[in-house]
């Protein structure tokens, strides 16, 4: 999701008043925001729960293809 809207995650943990290492740890699967904050975090990149939810998925799916060659 990051990708496709262009933003750093960096510049998403400014816009939701976190610290980078919070968005990385969302990023890579390692925590989860909470319900508030998800509802921020679509805000911020114009979104759905959803959509995040689904592009999140998708990401895990990837990360465990590439663990399994």
């Amino acid at each position: 999701m990051l990708d496709r809207q262009h933003m750093y995650k960096n510049q998403l943990a400014h816009a939701v008043g976190v610290s980078s290492v919070a968005v990385n740890k969302w990023t890579r699967g390692k925590s989860l925001p909470s319900l508030l904050m998800l509802m921020q975090i679509c805000e911020a990149l114009d979104a759905t729960p959803n959509s995040l939810l689904i592009d999140m998925r998708e990401d895990r799916r990837r990360r465990n293809g590439r663990r399994k060659k």
